[in-house]
């Protein structure tokens, strides 16, 4: 498959967060891969798991020319995250989360973000009771709904990158408001 996008980022690399990145490496949906998370351990078993290609500490070096930004945080972490990437982020990046909350992500996220930079919400209706990358799967999203919850004004071409990201992972995505 030619990759979706040249660089996508996982913001936490942990059971959901690495279970995307097994996912979307054996699909070839970004040519680099990068998993940004606190531990250095974590991201040294990401790579050894093939979770991502290369990992990071540093969420601006991980996020810098990014096409796709995966937030894969508990919902706890997601403010201080997005303060944090705002003013690093390319024009034309796209933001995705998994968080299960969304309206008051996604008015976060339209007011915090610079312009030029998109969020669509996402909640994958699929999980585990281990946690980890330790506990990561490459099939955890395969059948599973993947809730995109798109702001109340949005760029199709946002969506579309979200919407491809879900169908690559063997996911079906469904669209609600938030």
């Amino acid at each position: 498959m030619k990759s979706r996008v040249e660089k996508a980022t996982i913001i936490g690399v942990g059971l959901i967060g690495g279970s995307l990145g097994m996912a979307l490496r054996k699909t070839g949906f970004a040519a680099e891969l990068v998993g940004v998370d606190h531990s250095n351990e974590t991201i040294t078993n990401a790579i050894e798991l093939e979770a991502i290609h290369r990992g990071t500490t540093d969420l601006k070096e991980g996020v810098e020319s990014a096409e796709l930004i995966i937030i894969a945080t508990p919902i706890s972490a997601i403010y201080n995250v997005t303060s944090k990437i705002t003013g690093y982020l390319r024009p034309g990046a796209v933001i995705t989360d998994v968080c299960s909350t969304k309206a008051e992500i996604v008015g976060l996220m339209d007011k915090s973000l610079q312009e030029g930079v998109s969020f669509i919400g996402g909640h994958p209706m699929a999980g585990s009771e281990k946690t980890g990358v330790e506990a990561a799967d490459p099939y955890l999203f395969e059948n599973a709904l993947y809730i995109l919850t798109p702001p109340s004004v949005y760029e199709e071409p946002s969506l579309n990158i979200v919407k491809d990201m879900v169908k690559a992972i063997g996911a079906r995505p469904l669209i609600m408001t938030p």
